[in-house]
């Protein structure tokens, strides 16, 4: 997986900042996908932890979470970051190619999915690690919806700027757009897409998951 962003301190903390203005809305999102206290969870594309550590606290004490990326030096901050969280660990794997010892109840993700080649057959590969009746779910943004309001040139250019770097880097924009096609690709039938935002964070974001129960062929 090539990472349009690049891989250095400054971005490990551009990420950082970036999740703590997501925070709110991720912990909305997963918690609507049914993200609950003993779970066992695993986090792909974890990058400094931001998503583990969140989910960390909404599975407990009794539950886990197993943060996974391909970059070594993010994933050394992402454990500085966890000292004294016995239910959280991270490990170096390369998307799809990821071995457990045992199935989990979920699989997470948050603006990840936008920077595979092939999206949908990730999700299929990950979705053979949870059990049946587990959760699926990805957090991605529509940034075509960002605007500031009253319109300023200032927010207008910086819109600009990371909508032509995305584009630059291969990556679409909008690529919350394509989670209920990405679902469906990987083979779930009938995948949710919920975006409600939680009060005051008005966060544009979507996350699609699998509906409960999942169909036979489906974890």
């Amino acid at each position: 997986m090539d990472y349009a962003m690049g891989r250095n301190d400054r971005e490990t903390e551009r990420l950082m900042l970036q999740a703590e203005l997501y925070r709110p809305h991720s912990r909305h999102l997963f918690t609507l996908a049914g993200i609950s206290p003993g779970m066992r969870v695993l986090d792909v594309g974890c990058g400094a932890g931001d998503i583990s550590l969140l989910i960390a606290d909404l599975v407990g004490p009794t539950g886990s979470v197993l943060g996974i990326d391909a970059d070594p030096a993010v994933l050394a901050v992402a454990r500085s970051r966890a000292q004294g969280l016995p239910n959280v660990e991270f490990r170096q794997a390369v998307l799809p190619s990821v071995e457990l010892a045992g199935p989990v109840d979920a699989v997470v993700g948050r603006l990840i999915l936008m920077h595979l080649a092939d999206p949908a057959g990730t999700v299929r590969e990950l979705a053979r690690h949870v059990r049946p009746g587990g959760v699926v779910t990805f957090q991605d943004f529509e940034l075509d919806t960002c605007r500031a309001a009253p319109p300023t040139a200032l927010a207008t250019r910086c819109l600009d700027w990371i909508r032509g770097s995305m584009r630059a880097g291969g990556i679409t924009p909008n690529p919350g757009e394509d989670l209920y096609r990405i679902f469906r690709d990987a083979g779930f039938p009938s995948p949710t897409s919920p975006a409600p935002a939680p009060p005051a964070t008005p966060t544009p974001s979507t996350s699609c998951t699998p509906p409960p129960p999942p169909s036979p062929s489906s974890p």
